[in-house]
């Protein structure tokens, strides 16, 4: 049944110890003992079975004591010529297929000695801030090309492109909007939240526009004037008031000083509004260059003349 499924077993006998629990270096030599009589004794051991065999033969009435093909896989010795065999059959099998991948290890690793070659350049300080200079000198050409205007840029990344919208998100979202700036921080919530509760954008700043460079500078400029104009407080609220600021006695002249009149009203109306839009405009427009560097590093790296070396 074994034979007609392709299976052929070996008859192996292996010596055993008669009892195991010993401490370690014991079991290890009696282990190496039985190893180097184990062919002699499992030829002993088959020899007893074979008279054994020829026994049960005889009073059968038999003419074979084994299949000539079982007799012939008696034996560990002929179970390791078999098994050797196998085992060369399959490495010329398989090696067309780990030569290739041993030509593909090489390779990677031939790339992985030159990148290191090059990297080791920068062990030099000299180089390094030569390297780093042109680096920084394209990376600055990029940002101003982006700030005039770059078509190129919004054909190759237009998942970088965005809404007002997403610019205000990721403003809020990221580690920038924490950032101390003055003692005017703590009312930026404030100017958020006029944000929050416009009913919509003004229509003239193209919110929905996905944008990208210098019309992003340009859109959020517009916005902080646009919720400016919306925060600043009704200076008509103040004209009770007007006769108190425009003075009498300044520098002597005695007269009423009606600049300084108009100078205290406008103080007085942005005191409270300015100063935290500014450090919002600072944040909003921060966070743009900051996506901008981004963008001019990967930019460079795909593909052009110093992407190699800024790989590195």
């Amino acid at each position: 049944e074994f034979v007609s499924n392709g299976c052929l077993p070996h008859l192996v006998i292996t010596p055993t110890l008669p009892k195991e629990n010993l401490p370690p270096a014991e079991l290890y030599e009696a282990r190496q003992g039985l190893l180097s009589n184990a062919g002699s004794y499992e030829k002993n051991a088959f020899s007893d079975w074979l008279k054994g065999q020829e026994t049960f033969r005889q009073e059968l009435g038999e003419d074979d004591v084994l299949d000539l093909n079982v007799s012939s896989r008696i034996g560990f010795s002929t179970a390791k010529k078999v098994m050797r065999s196998i085992m060369l059959q399959d490495t010329a099998k398989r090696l067309p297929e780990v030569l290739s991948a041993l030509r593909k290890e090489l390779d990677n690793r031939e790339k992985e000695f030159k990148r290191l070659k090059e990297m080791a350049k920068f062990n030099d300080p000299n180089q390094l801030k030569a390297v780093v200079s042109l680096m920084l000198s394209e990376v600055d050409d990029r940002l101003k090309r982006y700030l005039d205007g770059d078509l190129e840029s919004s054909r190759k990344f237009p998942e970088r492109m965005q809404t007002l919208e997403e610019e205000i998100e990721e403003e809020e979202g990221s580690e920038w909007s924490e950032k101390e700036l003055n003692y005017y921080t703590d009312r930026e919530d404030q100017w958020r939240d006029r944000i929050a509760e416009l009913a919509e954008y003004p229509d003239e700043i193209q919110p929905d526009m996905p944008f990208l460079g210098g019309k992003q500078y340009q859109r959020a400029l517009a916005f902080f004037k646009a919720v400016m104009i919306d925060a600043i407080p009704d200076p008509y609220e103040l004209k009770k008031l007007v006769p108190n600021v425009t003075g009498y006695l300044a520098g002597g002249l005695q007269r009423e000083n009606w600049e300084r009149a108009t100078v205290e009203i406008v103080r007085t109306c942005l005191r409270e509004v300015s100063h935290p839009g500014i450090n919002y405009l600072v944040k909003h427009v921060g966070n743009i260059f900051r996506r901008l560097f981004r963008l001019a590093m990967d930019d460079i790296t795909q593909g052009e003349r110093f992407s190699s070396t800024f790989k590195l």
